[in-house]
């Protein structure tokens, strides 16, 4: 890069001119660096062969020597926009949300602590599962409880809260039905529906186009 400096001031070839600044701002891009110093360990361990086999006078130099210190001009590296929108894509689906809602609403409750938003949520998504004043009398009725079923879930997760639900009794259960219809909720919802995908790429194993006659049974 000090040498494409340098070749500015120097240069007479106008056309020469015009390609340096190119050039310079292809080497400050990280590919760039990343090539040559994957390049350097490949020809060193090809130059130590090639004097293994060959024995000669004339060695290949050694391009880095010592500690390299690190380059304040070259960009650091990123992941291709492809990736990072695959990413979000899997993330950002609308079944995810609602999944991370029911969670976040079920498992703030049991930790007491304020959930209004995935409330608001939750029950906006399953308006005709869920009544929003029993719900809250449910999480209220819960905590008045909660020291004398002797629980403690302020650090309760998923497959915990999945364990106490179906360890109620099921006159309990009922004093709970909302709680319990959120629960059941989470559990027959899947995060992503790779599994589902899945089960129907195998289904076509069985019956595939040339075998669309046979019947369901």
């Amino acid at each position: 890069m000090e040498l494409s400096d340098w070749s500015l001031t120097v240069s007479k070839d106008a056309e020469m001119k015009t390609r340096i600044p190119g050039v310079k701002s292809m080497m400050t891009t990280f590919d760039f660096y990343f090539g040559c110093t994957l390049g350097e360990q490949l020809l060193r361990q090809t130059g130590n062969l090639g004097r293994t086999v060959a024995p000669c006078k004339i060695h290949p130099p050694q391009l880095l020597k010592g500690k390299t210190t690190e380059i304040q001009t070259i960009e650091g590296p990123k992941l291709p926009n492809t990736v990072t929108q695959c990413i979000a894509t899997r993330f950002e689906q609308e079944d995810f949300k609602i999944y991370v809602n029911i969670q976040e609403l079920l498992l703030k409750s049991f930790a007491s602590e304020r959930c209004d938003t995935e409330l608001a949520e939750v029950v906006k998504t399953y308006s005709g599962d869920l009544d929003s004043f029993k719900l809250k009398d449910n999480f209220c009725f819960y905590h008045r409880k909660q020291s004398q079923w002797g629980l403690i879930t302020s650090e309760f997760d998923v497959n915990d809260l999945a364990i106490f639900l179906q360890s109620l009794h099921i006159s309990r259960r009922k004093l709970l039905s909302e709680i319990s219809t959120l629960g059941k909720l989470l559990l027959v919802m899947p995060a992503i529906n790779a599994v589902g995908e899945r089960s129907f790429s195998a289904f076509r194993r069985g019956k595939t186009y040339l075998s669309s006659t046979t019947g369901d049974s």
